[in-house]
C-alpha cells in the first residue's frame, strides 16, 4: 500500500516484488493498493495525470490484483473507515506500507482490524520544515508497528537512533527484475541521439532532495568543454517550473542543450541510449535508478550520500562526488564522457554487482521471510 502521484522507481519496485513473490510462492495472495494523490502539484501537472495510476495499469498487466483509491488527505476519517472495512472484508493477514501516510493507516489497522503491519522505510527528505516534521512523526509510528524494513544500512542506523528496536528492523536493499528491465530497454528503443552527440541523463522526481538543480549547473559547465553534449531530465514533480526557469537562465534551452522529458514509461530505453546516468541527490536512502542504470551497463555518477555507497563503490563500479557540488559533478561526468575505457570498465563492474546482489527474486525471498516471522509472533497492537 502506497500513496503516490507518479509511476517511478518505488512504484516499479512494488510491482516487481509482488510479481516475484507470487511467482515463487503461488500460495500467497499479494494485492496492491495505491492511494492516488494529486496534492502538492501545479494545475498543469494535475491535468496531465492519467485517470488511472500507471501502477494500477502495470500491476493488472502483470497479472496482479490491484486497486486505486483517490487520496482524500491526511485526516480523512471516511478513508480510514473504508480501509478498515476493506481489510476486514478481504481477510488480509498482513499489510505492507511504504511511506508515512500509509504507515499511519497501518497503525490504525494494526489496532482495529486487527492485522499485522510491516513498513518499508525508504528515507526522508530534510529539505523543508514540513518534511522534517513528517520524518519525526513517522519515526514514532514505526516504533509501534510490527516490523520495519529499511532499504539501506544507513537508514537502519537512523531508525535505531530514533528509538526503533533493533530486533524489529531488517535491512533489505531495493532490487529490480534485471531480465525484465533489459527486455523493456530493448523493446522500446528511444530516439534521442543526434549524430555525434553524447547523452547524459538524470531520472528523478523533481523535488529538492533529488539535487536536479546541481545537475543543471553541471550541464552548463560540461557544455563549455564538450559542446555537443545533450542532457535530459526524466521525471516530474513540484519543482519542474522552477527548474525549467533555471535551465533557461543557464542558457540550456535555446538552443536546446537540456530537455525535460517529464514522466515517461520508456525510462529503460532512455537509460540504455545514454552515455552517462547521473544521480545528484542531496538525500537518497538507496537509489533504484542506480541499479537500473547499472543493470543496463550504463556508467553512473552519483552523490556520496546516505545509502548510495552501498550500491556504487567509487572508482570501481561508478564515480561518487560530494552532494551539492556541481563542479565535482561536472568533472566526473566529463571524465566518463572523455575516457570511454574507464566508463566501460566501471559499467561492467557495476552490472556484475547488480546481477549478483540486487535482483528482485532474492529481495522477494527476504521480504517473505519477514512476513513469515511477523505472522508467527504474537499480535502487537499499537498503544
Amino acid at each position: 500500500m502506497r500513496q503516490s502521484s507518479f509511476y517511478q522507481g518505488l512504484e516499479r519496485l512494488m510491482v516487481e516484488s509482488a510479481v516475484a513473490l507470487t511467482k515463487g510462492h503461488p500460495e500467497w495472495q499479494i494485492d496492491l493498493l495505491v492511494l492516488y494523490s494529486r496534492r502538492g502539484l501545479t494545475p498543469i501537472q494535475r491535468r496531465s495525470l492519467p485517470r488511472e495510476h500507471p501502477l494500477l495499469q502495470e500491476a493488472l498487466a502483470r497479472g496482479l490484483v490491484a486497486w486505486q483509491w483517490d487520496d482524500e488527505g491526511k485526516l480523512a476519517l471516511g478513508q480510514w473507515l473504508r480501509l478498515l472495512h476493506f481489510v476486514r472484508e478481504k481477510g488480509y493477514d498482513l499489510v505492507h506500507t511504504h511511506e508515512p501516510k500509509t504507515d499511519l493507516l497501518g497503525m490504525v489497522l494494526q489496532r482495529w482490524a486487527p492485522v499485522r503491519v510491516v513498513a518499508t522505510a525508504h528515507g526522508y527528505p530534510k529539505t523543508f520544515r514540513r518534511l522534517r516534521l513528517y520524518r519525526q512523526v513517522d519515526h514514532r509510528l514505526l516504533r509501534r508497528l510490527d516490523h520495519v524494513i529499511t532499504v539501506s544500512n544507513a537508514l537502519r542506523q537512523e531508525l535505531v537512533g530514533a528509538g526503533v528496536y533493533t530486533e524489529r528492523i531488517t535491512t533489505i536493499h531495493n532490487a529490480i527484475d534485471v531480465a525484465n528491465f533489459r527486455t523493456q530497454a530493448n523493446d522500446h528503443r528511444a530516439r534521442l541521439r543526434g549524430e555525434g552527440e553524447p547523452l547524459v541523463l538524470a531520472a528523478a522526481r523533481l523535488s529538492t532532495e533529488k539535487g536536479i538543480a546541481y545537475f543543471l549547473e553541471s550541464a552548463a559547465l560540461v557544455r563549455t568543454r564538450l559542446p555537443t553534449t545533450r542532457f535530459f531530465v526524466v521525471g516530474d514533480g513540484p519543482l519542474r517550473p522552477g527548474l525549467e526557469a533555471q535551465a533557461a537562465r543557464l542558457g540550456l534551452t535555446d538552443p536546446p542543450v537540456l530537455s525535460f522529458l517529464g514522466y515517461r514509461r520508456d525510462v529503460a530505453s532512455l537509460m540504455a541510449e545514454s552515455d552517462v546516468v547521473v544521480v545528484p541527490s542531496l538525500r537518497e536512502a538507496f537509489g533504484v535508478v542506480l541499479i537500473e542504470a547499472l543493470a543496463l551497463g550504463r556508467p553512473v555518477v552519483a552523490s556520496w550520500v546516505d545509502g548510495i555507497p552501498e550500491i556504487v563503490e567509487d572508482g570501481v563500479s561508478g564515480l561518487l562526488v560530494p552532494p551539492g557540488d556541481s563542479r565535482a559533478l561536472a568533472a566526473a561526468i566529463e571524465r566518463l564522457l572523455v575516457d570511454r575505457e574507464l566508463a566501460t570498465t566501471l559499467a561492467r563492474q557495476g552490472m556484475r554487482r547488480v546481477e549478483e546482489t540486487f535482483d528482485v527474486a532474492a529481495m522477494a525471498e527476504r521480504t517473505l521471510a519477514v512476513y513469515q516471522q511477523v505472522l508467527e509472533r504474537p499480535p502487537r497492537h499499537a498503544p
